[in-house]
């Protein structure tokens, strides 16, 4: 009896090692199962991260260009009201000096007609002085012939000047 418990105690010791050999394989087996799936699991979540931020990073370059179109679309605006507004300015500043110049024609105009004027008085002033002293000068021709026929006449005869005053 011995000897058969000896040979159950073997064939169980045996049977228990095969049975925690196979269940350690079958074990690891699961474990090397889960570890693959965890593995899997991670991989594929790590890929979606990658994804995720990728489409994040593309949705932000996206964002980020359409910022940069909006600024320079109202740049561009705020630049051609700037430009229409200058030439706004520069058309006032053209036609300021397009008045100016024709005031200052006007103003030449009048001052060559002012001295032209100047010129016909100064010119009719000086004939009317030619004549007064040619005038003058027959005046005191006229009267010294006059005084000498006074010296002359008679007292009973009145000159001819006389007669008119």
């Amino acid at each position: 009896m011995n000897t058969s418990i000896a040979v159950i105690a073997a064939v169980a010791f045996v049977a228990a090692v095969v049975v925690i050999g196979v269940a350690y394989a079958l074990l690891r087996r699961k474990v090397e199962g889960e570890r693959a799936g965890i593995r899997n699991e991670a991989e594929k979540a790590l890929a979606d991260a990658r994804r995720q931020a990728e489409s994040r990073i593309r949705e932000a370059d996206i964002e980020a260009k359409e910022k940069v179109l909006a600024a320079r679309a109202e740049f561009e605006k705020t630049v051609q009201a700037s430009r229409q507004e200058i030439a706004g300015l520069e058309k006032r500043v053209q036609q300021k000096e397009e008045n100016l110049d024709r005031k200052l024609n006007q103003l030449e105009k009048r001052e060559e007609e002012y001295g032209r004027k100047e010129k016909a008085v100064g010119d009719q002033q000086k004939r009317l002085e030619d004549k007064e002293a040619e005038v003058q000068r027959s005046c005191n021709h006229n009267r010294r012939p006059a005084r000498r026929q006074k010296r002359h006449q008679t007292p009973a005869q009145p000159s001819s000047q006389d007669q008119r005053h």
